[in-house]
Formats: structure tokens, sequence, C-alpha cells
């Protein structure tokens, strides 16, 4: 018996929706935002050392953005973009982390929506980041930011700001070397 094309195209689409329906049913939103083009994966983290208060934290990753990811607006999707998202680890915070989204063309530190469905780190090397989550609030901005300047500088290989009293407990400020 003879597989028609059409029929190979239906096994072939039957497939497709039975892997997409078993990652829906698994709730792996990272990897759902993946397949419908809402989200990207970043790897491997910089090799930098992280300084907070000039203490070493070996847990916290950095991680380049080369570009803009936004597949559904053209005008702005594969813009280059020069900037780092700083993933901290934090028990204290609701989501166990602190995400620090840095602009280092405008030189600009500030807020992202860190939920699990914006950004998640698998095994302490590979970022997800959804096409939502690399939209900043600047620190700076005094309307919808927090009034602080966090007198981010770069000097060298060293990448220096402050953080916003009480935004990572009693850290007041990073240090990010580049080795």
């Amino acid at each position: 018996m003879k597989i028609k094309k059409e029929q190979k195209l239906f096994a072939i689409i039957g497939i497709l929706v039975a892997i997409y329906i078993s990652i829906l049913l698994s709730g792996n939103v990272p990897l759902i935002k993946f397949i419908t083009l809402t989200g990207r994966f970043i790897f491997p983290p910089l090799d930098t050392t992280v300084y907070l208060d000039d203490k070493l934290e070996r847990d916290v990753r950095v991680f380049a953005i080369n570009s803009i990811y936004d597949p559904f607006r053209f005008e702005k999707h594969d813009q280059p973009v020069n900037a780092i998202v700083v993933w901290i680890p934090d028990l204290d915070s609701p989501y166990e982390r602190t995400i620090i989204y840095i602009n280092l063309d405008r030189m600009i530190a500030g807020d992202v929506n860190l939920s699990k469905k914006e950004y998640d780190l698998f095994f302490s090397w590979i970022l997800f980041q959804s096409d939502n989550g690399q939209y900043v609030v600047p620190w700076q901005d005094g309307v919808k930011g927090r009034g602080f300047d966090p007198n981010l500088r770069i000097i060298g290989k060293d990448i220096i700001f402050n953080l916003p009293i009480g935004y990572l407990g009693n850290v007041n400020s990073i240090k990010i070397v580049k080795n």
C-alpha cells in the first residue's frame, strides 16, 4: 500500500500538534514561548567575575544581549543593542532571583519583568528571555522608574554601578569584571 503525500503531511502535522499539546500540558512556559517565537535562549554566560559590595559572588551570571528580539515588530526586531542581563540569585525575592538589565550604549540600568514567564535560567548557563522580558524601566526615570542614578560607569573591562537602597538587601554596589 502506497502512502500519499497528503497522508504524510497530515501525519507530520498530527505529530507536531501532539508534541505541542504535550508541551502545553507540561507547563514549560519558556519552551512554549520559544516555539511560538515569543522568546529566545541566550548562552553561554559571559566570562565575568561579579562582586556585590566588593564580595565575590560565584552564582551570579551575566549574559550579553546583542540584538532586540521582537519578531512581531519588524521595525525593532534584530536591531543591534549593546546590553547585558545580570542574573542574581536572591532567596528573599518572590522569584528567588533579581535581574538587572543594563544598556551599555545608553548607560542605563533598570528593572525588567522578572517572572518565570519572562526569564528563566537552565543549567546555570542558558538564559531564557521572552520578547517582553527585554523591555527595561530605567532606574533613572523619575516617572516610571525609581528616580535613582546608579552612577553606572565603565572603566576598562569593569562595569560598576550602585543599587537603590534595599534593592538587593544590604548590597549597595555591583562590580562586573570581564575576564
